[in-house]
């Protein structure tokens, strides 16, 4: 099996963002990858979404679109991820620059077994 850093985006295209710094692959889904890195400029760690494939596509460009702006009316929610920026790599790949939240995602909480309690807790704070 393919381990999911061998499917990441090249860090060096990464290097065109002007204003961040230090890029590691921390997470990769079927479409996209997300790295950590750092914005010196506002002293802040931030994570960085890269579709891996098909940005050149309309379908796919319409479909980034309706992500941003989804995810720009919902980062007033306090269990939401803020965005602070998108666009497009020289090589065509959409990107979003995202508040950086540690600790793992949701799956990862789910794989490693949670209390009942906390996933009751979870699902309550999502839906307020």
């Amino acid at each position: 099996m393919t381990d999911w850093k061998d499917r990441a985006v090249i860090t060096d295209r990464l290097e065109e963002l002007e204003g961040f710094t230090g890029f590691e692959a921390i997470a990769c889904g079927g479409y996209s990858t997300v790295y950590r890195a750092e914005q010196p400029a506002m002293s802040r760690r931030v994570a960085i979404k890269v579709l891996r494939v098909g940005s050149d596509s309309e379908s796919v460009r319409e479909c980034f679109d309706r992500e941003c702006s989804a995810a720009g009316l919902l980062s007033v929610h306090p269990h939401v991820v803020s965005v602070y920026e998108r666009g497009f790599l020289e090589t065509g790949e959409a990107y979003l620059v995202m508040e950086y939240l540690p600790g793992g995602s949701a799956e990862d909480r789910v794989t490693e077994g949670i209390a009942l309690m906390d996933a009751l807790r979870w699902t309550r704070n999502a839906l307020q």
